[in-house]
């Protein structure tokens, strides 16, 4: 009997191909009229896909009392960038900068990730961006376990979404709570390890380079084997 491959795997194994393509210099393909509307027609259809998903359970996860961190809300902070990414950046939890504007990694932090960004040839656009904790936390702080369970369905929904290629944790905790593994911290960061059919890559979080600079070569060195895995040319 023939083993059966998923919707999601034949995409992602398209959505590669096509990416090494552009990366060779291919800009497009010839293709009739009656195909191109049909290709528009198929990827704007009205409450399906990533986008329709999210927007439901973004308003889910924002209106959640289901731990004490809905206390001192000021904006839940759910997630940025293209909701069908290859790549997947996490954090732990959003602090007041980011409950302020409503978006993941801003202040120092967010130039940091910014420019690692861009020196991958890539923009937040390109990428989605997320904590597994939608509420913030005190700067400095940590979330208290109670909330990443409360919030750790939010999260696989995101995930199972989003379907990225590769998932870029920063920082052990983050890995820890995605992978539910408690392996020394040294051993994992660095590898990609499977996750639900995707890999997730554990690195440093770039709050930890702001006060630990010389951590900055070890996530370059892991920024590379994430563009490896999702097929993106190394410049």
């Amino acid at each position: 009997m023939a083993a059966q491959v998923s919707v999601a795997e034949i995409a992602q194994s398209i959505a590669k191909h096509l990416r090494l393509l552009s990366g060779q210099g291919i800009a497009g393909f010839d293709c009739s009229q009656e195909t191109r509307t049909l290709l528009k027609q198929g990827f704007h259809q009205k409450g399906s896909g990533p986008k329709a998903i999210g927007a439901g359970l973004e308003a889910e996860a924002l209106s959640c009392t289901d731990c004490p961190l809905h206390k001192e809300r000021i904006k839940g902070v759910f997630g940025q960038g293209d909701p069908e990414a290859a790549l997947m950046l996490a954090g732990i939890a959003p602090g007041m900068e980011e409950s302020k504007a409503g978006l993941p990694f801003q202040g120092e932090v967010g130039g940091l990730l910014d420019n690692i960004l861009k020196a991958m040839g890539m923009t937040r656009d390109d990428v989605y961006l997320c904590n597994l904790v939608k509420c913030p936390v005190p700067d400095g702080e940590l979330p208290d376990p109670m909330c990443l369970r409360a919030c750790s369905r939010f999260f696989r929904k995101q995930v199972e979404a989003v379907r990225p290629q590769v998932i870029c944790a920063f920082g052990q905790i983050t890995a820890e709570a995605i992978l539910k593994q408690d392996l020394p911290y040294s051993r994992v960061r660095g590898q990609l390890q499977p996750y639900l059919g995707m890999r997730v890559m554990p690195t440093f979080h770039p709050r930890e380079l702001l006060t630990a600079p010389q951590k900055k070569r070890a996530v370059w060195h892991d920024m590379q084997a994430i563009m490896r895995a999702i097929g993106k040319p190394l410049s």
